[in-house]
């Protein structure tokens, strides 16, 4: 997507007027549209994009980027010591049991898991 479409479609949101209103910029916008610049220069270059999230998104991983196993977490229960902060706590299904997605099935729109 171009980066002038991506500006577009950022000042579409009703928070623009708030943000702007409140601190003399959209800030989100802004942020967005400097992490979009970065990835274009690393695509243009060749470099690896570095992430400014921290932790970087997805599962825990160790040095060589292996998944690591999470912590039991049954439903009802406090959050384990050992349970990484930006990962969601595990989902209760009907019958009140966790229900989570294994390695090696993919996360389903709400939709279709409702249609199974």
């Amino acid at each position: 997507m171009p980066r002038d479409a991506v500006d577009y479609i950022m000042d579409t949101f009703p928070i623009v007027k708030k943000d702007e209103k409140a601190h003399g910029t959209y800030r989100t916008k802004d942020t967005i549209l400097e992490i979009y610049d970065a990835m274009a220069e690393a695509i243009r270059t060749g470099h690896p994009y570095q992430t400014r999230l921290d932790p970087p998104p997805g599962p825990p991983a160790d040095a060589e980027g292996n998944f690591l196993p999470l912590p039991e977490w049954n439903p009802g229960q406090p959050r384990p010591a050992d349970w990484p902060p930006h990962i969601h706590p595990p989902r209760v299904g009907r019958d009140g049991s966790a229900s989570r997605p294994t390695r090696t099935e993919p996360m389903l729109h709400r939709a279709e898991r409702r249609e199974q």
